[in-house]
């Protein structure tokens, strides 16, 4: 589906494709008209690209039967604000992309502590002003962290305290003034 003029899409499109394990809408100008229920029988889906598609608000409910998903992408929409539990069915999410949004330091300290299996966080182009060491304080496994184009202007000390096995940090183009 990727790349087309969808809209929106009927809640029941994906009733029997229980078994469907790669979903790609991205590039469609959906803006978060997307029912609450419409993922809920693609419960063995390990990767959803829903990227470019001018989505505002993210429905909580869009994600309460995705467990095994390992792979979202939500890149390059128009997402304001995260609330603190949206990401708490995905327990096996291994990488997230929410950049090229207008997301803040607003982004709530908890946001993603039922994901221990994150590998790679990709924050870059939204307007965070400030880092929350609460975000990576429990990603043990965290590989890649990249929070380029931002407006951070300092790395709060202990930041990657408990980040043992990263390997790559990225913070091009911010406003940093100082490194505790």
């Amino acid at each position: 589906f990727y790349f087309n003029l969808l809209t929106e899409i009927p809640e029941d499109t994906f009733a029997g494709a229980s078994q469907l394990q790669i979903l790609e809408l991205s590039s469609n100008p959906l803006e978060g008209n997307l029912p609450g229920g419409l993922f809920r029988p693609l419960t063995q889906l390990s990767a959803l690209y829903i990227s470019n598609c001018e989505i505002i608000d993210i429905n909580p409910a869009w994600f309460w039967t995705l467990g095994n998903l390992r792979t979202l992408m939500m890149y390059w929409n128009r997402i304001r604000m995260l609330s603190a539990d949206v990401f708490t069915p995905l327990v096996n999410l291994t990488t997230i992309d929410i950049g090229g949004n207008y997301l803040n330091h607003e982004i709530p300290g908890g946001i993603f502590r039922n994901q221990p299996n994150l590998l790679v966080l990709y924050m870059d182009d939204n307007v965070i002003g400030s880092l929350n060491p609460q975000w990576i304080q429990n990603q043990t496994q965290l590989l890649t962290f990249v929070i380029d184009f931002n407006l951070i202007e300092d790395i709060p000390a202990g930041f990657f305290a408990n980040a043992n096995a990263i390997v790559t940090v990225s913070f091009w183009a911010n406003n940093l003034k100082t490194l505790n």
